[in-house]
């Protein structure tokens, strides 16, 4: 998947974000700025006229062409870092940028450019018995964030989509294509200038330039796990976790992102070591080592030991009732054992503990 759709946000007002009275915020307070010149720009596109987003499509296009050779050199730095960084021939490839390549994106503004404007189209249209005529419409959504790998010609497949539609767009891609997105990203801005259009109708946020030098070092790696996430890598991003871990073994939100996607691998190994080393350094009094147990008892039954696994579910969840992963174990272990009474029983007397909408309770 090239790139996925974050979240959308209507172009309904409302209240003014407080501004920042510290330091601490101060990453917030950019972000609702940043956010807020979104929904200013998104109010005057949804009253765009086609013939503007046309002619800002358009316009980005050439400036993409006439900006190659930029473009290019740019993408020989973001080359280079990948490179360094380890990213496989598969990724290598996806980041990399020649002229054949650019005049693909070019082609791609220009396709997105000659689509017919989907702004204002009657989808159906019927009369109610009483008289009211009603119509279904297509109209802008408001804001999109739309966050992808590194793969720099999505910066403008997705500007253009957005702005076609009326939508303005905050834009995130991989930290590899920091440079190559940031060529490309400027001559759509071009575009939108060329046009009249708000600049802010289409922003790029980098990961990298976002967090250099603002960010404490486990922030910065949390984050460059959530990267090789996003880019299908998730073994290396339970490295990074686990690196995380090896200094900071009471850091739960590694502890627990690591274990969810060890689980989606299917790394029964991991499941169980992972918990285990930390397990240590959590003392029977935090509110928080039940769900250590929890996982922990998972792990130990994805690797068939099940007498250990029901024996340490059990005790978080005596600890704390409401912790899913230890019901979810002790449940398989019954399963896998055959005691599918006791497992229905099981699960009909933890049920009550149930958050709703907790994926658990449908698995």
């Amino acid at each position: 998947m090239p790139f996925q759709l974050l979240s959308v946000s209507s172009l309904k007002p409302r209240r003014k974000p407080a501004s920042a009275s510290s330091s601490g915020s101060s990453r917030s307070s950019t972000a609702a700025i940043t956010t807020s010149q979104a929904r200013a720009a998104a109010a005057e596109l949804a009253y765009a006229s086609a013939e503007r987003k046309h002619a800002a499509l358009i316009g980005a296009a050439e400036a993409v062409w006439a900006r190659r050779g930029v473009i290019i050199d740019a993408n020989s730095e973001d080359q280079a870092f990948g490179a360094a960084k380890g990213l496989s021939a598969a990724m290598m490839d996806r980041l990399r940028l020649d002229e054949g390549r650019v005049r693909g994106i070019v082609d791609g503004l220009r396709a997105v450019a000659e689509q017919k404007d989907p702004v204002g189209e009657v989808m159906a249209e019927w009369d109610m018995p009483s008289g009211l005529h009603i119509r279904r419409v297509r109209t802008p959504l408001g804001v999109i964030g739309v966050i992808y790998e590194s793969r720099p010609n999505v910066t403008a497949d997705a500007g253009a989509l957005c702005l076609k539609a009326g939508n303005a767009v905050i834009l995130r891609g991989g930290s590899e294509s920091f440079h190559s997105s940031t060529a490309i990203h400027a001559c759509m801005v071009k575009g939108l200038q060329q046009a009249g259009l708000p600049e802010a109708a289409i922003q790029l946020e980098s990961a990298r330039e976002r967090l250099h030098g603002r960010s404490p070092e486990r922030e910065r790696a949390h984050v460059e796990a959530l990267d090789r996430v996003l880019e299908g890598r998730w073994a290396q991003a339970g490295r990074v976790w686990d690196a995380i871990l090896l200094a900071h073994p009471r850091d739960a939100l590694a502890l627990q992102w690591a274990h969810l996607w060890d689980f989606y691998r299917g790394d029964a190994t991991q499941l169980r070591a992972r918990p285990a080393r930390v397990l240590p350094e959590w003392d029977s009094a935090d509110p928080l080592h039940p769900c250590v147990l929890g996982l922990y008892a998972f792990g130990l039954e994805e690797c068939h030991e099940y007498a250990a696994a029901e024996d340490i579910g059990r005790q978080a969840l005596q600890a704390d009732p409401r912790v899913p992963w230890a019901i979810h174990a002790v449940a398989h272990v019954m399963e896998m054992q055959g005691r599918f009474d006791d497992g229905g029983a099981w699960l009909r007397q933890q049920q009550p503990h149930w958050a709703e909408g907790n994926g658990f309770a449908v698995h």
